[in-house]
C-alpha cells in the first residue's frame, strides 16, 4: 500500500519559493510508491463567473496582504514540476467550492497504469 501525503491550503497564501520549498521537502522523503494529494482552490484559465466573486477578489488582496497569491491550474503544474513532482490529474470540487485536489507522483517514477511522460 502507497503512502499518501495530504497537504491543503499551502500555497495560496504564500510565494511561489516558499511553496517550491514545503514540496521539496515532501519530495525528499517520499518513497517511489507514495503519492501526494494537494487540496487548494484553484483559478481558472480565463474568469467565467464560475467561481463565487471572492475567489476573484482574494486573489487581488493575496499579493497585498500576505505576500501569496490565487494561481491557475497550469502555475500549480510548474510549482509542483520544480519541486520534483508530476501532476496525476486534478479534480474540481462541485460547485459552489473553488477547490480542487490534485493526485501527484514523483517526477522520476511512472506509476503503474500511465504512461511515462504523458
Amino acid at each position: 500500500m502507497p503512502f499518501v501525503y495530504l497537504l491543503k491550503s499551502i500555497a495560496y497564501d504564500s510565494d511561489d519559493e516558499w511553496v517550491i520549498t514545503i514540496l521539496g521537502h515532501v519530495r525528499a522523503v517520499i518513497p517511489p510508491e507514495g503519492r501526494l494529494s494537494v487540496v487548494e482552490p484553484v483559478l481558472p484559465e480565463t474568469v467565467g463567473g464560475s467561481l463565487p466573486p471572492m475567489m476573484y477578489l482574494s486573489g487581488l488582496n493575496m499579493p497585498v496582504n500576505v505576500g501569496g497569491r490565487e494561481r491557475t491550474e497550469a502555475e500549480f503544474r510548474s510549482l509542483r514540476g520544480r519541486a520534483g513532482f508530476s501532476v496525476a490529474g486534478v479534480t474540481r470540487l462541485p460547485a459552489p467550492a473553488a477547490i480542487s485536489v490534485s493526485e501527484e507522483f514523483p517526477a522520476d517514477v511512472c506509476p503503474p497504469g500511465l504512461i511515462a511522460g504523458t
